[in-house]
């Protein structure tokens, strides 16, 4: 053997090892963060399933069904208006060969009556709701709604307008800045960088291939959100390529380099929420959460809805880290039922002990009756009534339970026998 050999062989033997060491442990190297909130049901471009694509009637059924997170995309028309459209062209949406950039917000046309849902070929959707919206309308009506904003052209004037938007209805913890070009990532980081970051095209490329050389648990990662498609889909549902071969290779790639749950895991436990789209099926459902995901985007609410509240515990939660079992107990607590929006992300964060509250008291309030869930009292201690909650620092009065003291032993003798009942 080489002498290059006799050094290398073992340098890398011991490289492998840490890497795999610290991939399965990267909190000995990075600070987990804490997450502002958990989008395990995403509805995308509003529930383009069941209303039609990201109108408000399509946003309130979404919230109906206690959507977590909104996916919409801007575009800016000519007045300046930042408008909730995903096509630059208005000819699929609305039936006018125009740009979105060409028309005044007040001349934008109406939707058409029905429209194909894109992920789910040959099934329509409809709606009383025909306008498209301007997103400060949806800020307004969804206020603690987190919501995913895909800038998907450099427009810089968009990305200041929706930037201001973000900061003056105070909701940048929960407005998640996407986008498939890093170019346009660095302009919106740089416009807010208080708003979370999701990974462009050009990012999750390099992620993956710091995974498979091992570096991946050396190097930071700014990003927050993982947005990414499920390679099951491809040539089913989603069809990225016009050939069919190509999409063909594309889902068996796609499939073997990103559906790995050691990867997964290790972005979720380094604060990196994990989110699969667009999935319509159940079967769908089941592969993304059996992965370790966070949550799902869907076109229908409805049945993801369905799928979380009967069927089992997803299980990407069984194995997930404590603090994401505390948030998801924290926002099912908090959402109540109906078309309520989840609670403000700092009181989540707060309640939960997420960094806001150290105290980590378990008080979670339900529905908004002002009941409480409190932790059970101690052994010996009184249950505690209705009263308010002591302050920090205060001790509450707990009877001591003394036992009988042991009778006298003389030094040398056996101790007494117990007398006979």
């Amino acid at each position: 053997m080489s002498p290059l050999l006799f050094y290398a062989l073992p340098a890398l033997g011991s490289y492998i090892m840490l890497s795999i060491f610290l991939l399965r442990r990267p909190h000995l190297l990075h600070t987990t963060r804490a997450p502002a909130f958990l989008p395990r049901l995403g509805a995308h471009r509003g529930g383009s399933g069941e209303r039609l694509e990201n109108t408000m009637e399509a946003m309130e059924n979404s919230m109906a069904q206690r959507a977590d997170l909104l996916e919409l995309d801007c575009h800016l028309t000519q007045d300046g208006v930042v408008v909730v459209s995903h096509d630059k062209n208005l000819s699929r949406q609305s039936g006018l060969n125009r740009d979105v950039s060409s028309l005044n917000f007040e001349e934008l046309p109406l939707y058409k009556e029905e429209l194909e849902v894109y992920f789910s070929p040959g099934h329509f959707a409809c709606g009383s709701d025909r306008h498209m919206v301007r997103l400060e309308d949806l800020f307004q009506r969804f206020p603690q709604v987190p919501m995913s904003v895909e800038i998907k052209e450099d427009n810089q004037e968009l990305i200041h307008k929706v930037a201001g938007l973000v900061r003056r209805f105070d909701r940048s913890e929960i407005t998640i800045w996407a986008s498939g070009k890093s170019s346009v990532m660095k302009k919106c980081k740089a416009a807010n960088p208080q708003m979370p970051l999701s990974f462009s095209w050009n990012r999750a490329l390099w992620m993956l291939l710091l995974y498979y050389l091992g570096l991946l648990p050396f190097v930071p990662i700014p990003e927050k959100f993982f947005l990414c498609f499920l390679p099951t889909i491809i040539n089913r549902t989603y069809f990225p390529f016009s050939r069919s071969g190509l999409n063909q290779l594309a889902a068996v790639v796609s499939k073997w380099v990103i559906m790995r749950k050691s990867l997964i895991r290790h972005l979720e436990e380094r604060g990196v929420q994990v989110v699969f789209w667009c999935l319509n099926e159940e079967s769908d459902f089941e592969v993304a959460f059996s992965l370790g995901a966070t949550g799902v985007i869907t076109d229908y609410p409805t049945a993801l809805r369905q799928y979380l509240d009967t069927g089992p515990a997803p299980p990407a939660f069984q194995d997930a880290p404590p603090y994401l079992h505390a948030a998801c107990l924290l926002a099912t607590a908090a959402a109540g039922t109906g078309d309520r929006p989840p609670p403000p992300p700092a009181a989540a964060a707060a309640a939960a002990g997420l960094g806001v509250n150290k105290s980590r008291r378990l008080r979670t309030r339900a529905g908004g009756d002002g009941a409480h869930q409190e932790r059970p009292p101690l052994p010996g201690q009184a249950p505690r009534g209705p009263g308010p909650a002591p302050r920090r620092g205060e001790a509450r009065a707990v009877k001591a339970v003394r036992r009988p003291a042991p009778p006298p032993r003389q030094r040398g003798l056996p101790p007494s026998p117990a007398p006979a009942p």
